[in-house]
């Protein structure tokens, strides 16, 4: 009777044991510039049956219930560098207690094949998320190792399953945390800041400069919209992720200095401007170094600000967008003029884009999606 108590008691500490899952990505810490980070944070934060752990500095960004474990030594880029992979790699193969490992980066054969030979090694449960779509698909299948592989739009899904012997990927799209609505004062301020009037319409474009032909389109267009619609302004929100990124944008002032155009660089904070705007402009045809549904994207639908988005490509997930043809200067102002002129078109996007969010991208939703596979994933190879 004693030795079926102590096995009892046994089975119920396992089923009361709490399960972990650690999260593999660039390092979690502020700031949160970018999505694939945003992903972590926000996922991790949503969990009900798997502690979350992240790779970080302690001390640095800390989340009750979750564990940030020491294998970085800072913030980190939009690259991380060698020596950080090689202390991501270093913990996996000797130190991870976790029972799910979740990989999110974009595929590369490097860190692809650590994480293959770490899954092999250490026999743990493996979910990954191609964090964005690779600049390559033909012979991307050889970049998968995950027992369970996710793709964030059903697009790029499609495109990894085209190719041979890859294997099946499921979708879940990025997700936004709850947003504050964004004080009156602080978007006026924002206006202030790269002087804009209170009452003028105001068209962001906050994509990047160098990856695709969006910001190129949309200064093609700033010349007719600032005709066509009275006292518009636009503005580009785009950070610097590389050296050319500097040299097109000093080009980029010196061409547009005759029009009601802003540059506002990087932002500590997008949201502000983006709450007070009139449009975000996203007429992007090249998704590299970008989640496929960007995080900026779903924040202005949730703040209530219609988005335009260029046709094609995992962009074409978002239901509630006005949308344009890619590489298509004209059509991009035709979208403007009508968001200005007629309001319930644009009030039709406010509540298709809030609604959307809530049905589709919230962190809770989208972090439930995240544990029906953690649970998968143990069952698969239990």
């Amino acid at each position: 009777m004693r030795r079926l108590n102590a096995w009892t008691a046994g089975l119920h500490s396992l089923e009361d044991r709490v399960r972990k899952v650690l999260f593999v990505s660039k390092p979690i810490a502020p700031p949160f510039h970018d999505g694939t980070k945003c992903l972590v944070r926000d996922v991790s934060s949503q969990l009900q049956g798997f502690q979350p752990m992240v790779m970080g500095q302690p001390g640095v960004y800390e989340r009750p219930g979750g564990v940030t474990l020491p294998v970085y030594k800072g913030a980190g880029g939009f690259s991380p560098p060698f020596a950080d992979n090689a202390r991501a790699a270093l913990h996996l193969l000797t130190r991870s207690a976790a029972d799910v490992w979740h990989f999110l980066f974009a595929p590369n054969a490097l860190s692809s094949s650590v994480g293959r030979f770490a899954r092999r090694v250490r026999r743990v449960p493996t979910v990954q998320t191609v964090a964005s779509p690779p600049q390559r698909f033909r012979g991307a299948s050889k970049w998968l190792f995950g027992d369970i592989v996710v793709a964030q739009s059903a697009w790029t899904a499609r495109q990894l399953m085209s190719q041979p012997m890859a294997p099946h990927v499921e979708v879940i799209p990025p997700c936004v945390g709850d947003l504050e609505d964004v004080p009156w004062e602080t978007q006026v301020a924002m206006r202030e800041l790269l002087d804009v009037p209170p009452d003028a319409p105001l068209f962001v474009y906050p994509g990047d400069w160098e990856t695709s032909t969006g910001a190129e389109v949309v200064a093609e267009a700033a010349a007719g919209v600032t005709r066509s619609v009275p006292g518009a302004v636009v503005v580009f929100a785009c950070r610097q992720k590389s050296a050319a990124a500097k040299h097109i944008e000093v080009a980029m002032k010196r061409r547009l200095r005759t029009l009601r155009v802003r540059f506002a660089g990087e932002l500590n904070s997008i949201l502000p401007l983006i709450a007070t705007s009139s449009a975000v402009l996203f007429p992007v045809d090249d998704l590299r170094g970008k989640v496929d549904l960007p995080i900026v994207l779903l924040e202005a639908m949730a703040l209530g600000v219609p988005i335009v988005v260029a046709t094609g490509g995992p962009l074409d997930d978002l239901q509630s967008a006005q949308r344009v043809p890619a590489r298509d200067p004209e059509a991009l102002v035709q979208a403007w003029i009508t968001l200005v002129n007629h309001p319930e078109c644009r009030n039709q996007l406010i509540r298709g884009g809030k609604a959307e969010v809530a049905e589709r991208f919230s962190a809770r939703r989208v972090a439930h999606q995240y544990e029906l596979l953690y649970e998968r994933a143990l069952r698969l190879t239990g």
